[in-house]
Formats: C-alpha cells, structure tokens, sequence
C-alpha cells in the first residue's frame, strides 16, 4: 500500500519548520540572544510580565512543523501495518484540528490539513477494504 499521505505530511512538516525560521528570522535571534532557555515569556530581557506575541508567534507557527512530520510519520507506520483504526484517529485529528484553524484563521494552511485528514480517512477505509475477506 502506498505511503504517500505520510510523505506529504511528512515534507508538509518540514517545510513548515523551515518557513517558520525564514518568516520569524528577528524573534528568533531575539530569543537566541537571551539564551534560548526561557527566552519566551514574561521574564525574558525584554522586561518583567512583557509578553512578546512576536516571539510566541515563531515559536507556535515553527512547532506545528515537527508535529506534522510526527503525523507523517504515524500515517506511514498505520499504512505499513494496515492500521485501519489508528489511520481513522489520525484522519479526524487532522480534520478537527484543521476545521478549528480554519475557522479561527481562515486565510492559512489549516485547509491543507483538512485535506490531509481526508486522505488519511480515504487510506483507512481502502486498509478495510483490504482486509475484508
């Protein structure tokens, strides 16, 4: 069975993480300046109870990278094992994240994660196919 779905999040993922230091190139060096360790958050140089939505903002948008590719990964394993049922948790993971994200961002890539849900969805039912005598 092919794995493409988990390549796609997989590359999905690490295009995220890479955009992510490319857009947020500034807050990035900010927090590597204050030494990384608690460089976001109330306390960091910028002063006490300073919150920095610029620094949140890399950090957030970046994580969701590794996540994906963490996704891809799970989808690629259920795909190799016939894993029907851990494909369908994924799947409506990824849409239910993705439906929340578009609707609070709507001009985003959320949308792209519903569509990866659906294909993850699409990947279970053809592994149940599969198994069926």
């Amino acid at each position: 069975m092919a794995r493409r779905v988990g390549l796609l999040l997989m590359l999905t993922g690490v295009g995220h993480f890479l955009l992510g230091f490319a857009l947020f190139h500034a807050p990035f060096a900010a927090i590597a300046r204050d030494g990384v360790l608690g460089g976001i958050g109330p306390w960091h140089s910028a002063g006490l109870w300073t919150l920095d939505v610029g620094r949140e903002a890399a950090f957030w948008f970046t994580l969701y990278g590794p996540l994906l590719y963490f996704q891809g990964q799970v989808a690629s394993h259920a795909l190799g094992h016939g894993d029907a049922a851990l494909l369908r948790i994924l799947g409506w993971n990824l849409v239910a994240t993705g439906a929340a994200g578009a609707a609070i961002m709507p001009v985003s890539g959320f949308w792209l994660v519903i569509a990866f849900g659906a294909l993850v969805l699409r990947d279970a039912r053809r592994v149940l196919r599969w198994e069926a005598p």
